[in-house]
């Protein structure tokens, strides 16, 4: 660790003991509602002093995109969104983040915001990107090593694998476009299945079979025209009955 760093670790972990000293025998109702904050203010404090020499801003610069087309390689947005990230077993609060689904990497800017850092992937637990939750996943049978957006989880667990390729149309006259492919996974008695529609979810819960298919012919809304949408309800559903 970077001396900046076991400085002001130093000073982290004294100020953290004064205040639970003080706070020891004070009012539980109060005073320890302060002391939470008091705690929160240092360690922000903390990680703003550290700045350029935290871990999170180790990482490779990103130069953008292999290939040009029409559209984004980004999840959501070419913009840079509102996060969270679970790095190297820590969390990091309200940070701007961008999710190349061409290349599958997790970006953020420096810490002076001058370029763009690709974070390793082995070191990213979970981030969460405007709402949406993601989880790494190390390849095995049935999945590949990468990001899922994790859409369900109960008894059931449902994954989401969000990618982007280059479509090339056959007319020269026209412009290549970034096209997005979601594949859906279900983990179920510790095994994973691909779900590629309806069909495929109904043989998997057939032990309530009618049940899901009465679900699924009912259910309105959103989820006609959101495949993945329909997968959680139907699955939490299934969860519910089970």
């Amino acid at each position: 660790m970077p001396a900046i760093q076991n400085y002001f670790l130093s000073v982290f972990c004294c100020l953290l003991a004064v205040l639970s000293t003080s706070f020891s025998y004070a009012q539980p109702s109060t005073d320890s509602i302060f002391y939470q904050q008091s705690v929160h203010t240092l360690l922000d404090r903390y990680k703003t002093e550290i700045g350029q020499d935290s871990r999170l801003y180790i990482g490779a610069e990103y130069t953008g995109a292999a290939q040009r087309a029409k559209g984004t390689p980004f999840f959501l947005s070419d913009s840079i969104l509102p996060g969270i990230i679970h790095y190297h077993g820590e969390w990091y609060n309200s940070l701007g983040l961008q999710y190349d689904l061409l290349s599958g990497e997790l970006l953020i800017n420096d810490f002076t915001s001058t370029y763009t850092i690709r974070l390793p992937k082995e070191k990213v637990d979970s981030f969460s990107i405007k709402g949406h939750f993601f989880v790494y996943a190390d390849s095995s049978a049935s999945l590949q090593s990468g990001y899922y957006e994790r859409l369900y989880q109960g008894r059931l667990l449902l994954l989401a694998s969000h990618t982007k390729k280059v479509t090339y149309p056959a007319s020269t006259e026209q412009l290549p476009y970034f096209r997005q492919d979601d594949d859906y996974f279900i983990k179920k008695d510790d095994r994973w299945y691909r779900i590629g529609d309806k069909g495929a979810l109904i043989s998997l819960l057939k032990d309530k079979k009618e049940a899901i298919k009465k679900f699924m012919r009912e259910d309105r809304g959103d989820s006609k025209k959101d495949f993945g949408l329909l997968l959680a309800r139907t699955v939490s559903y299934y969860d519910q009955i089970k």
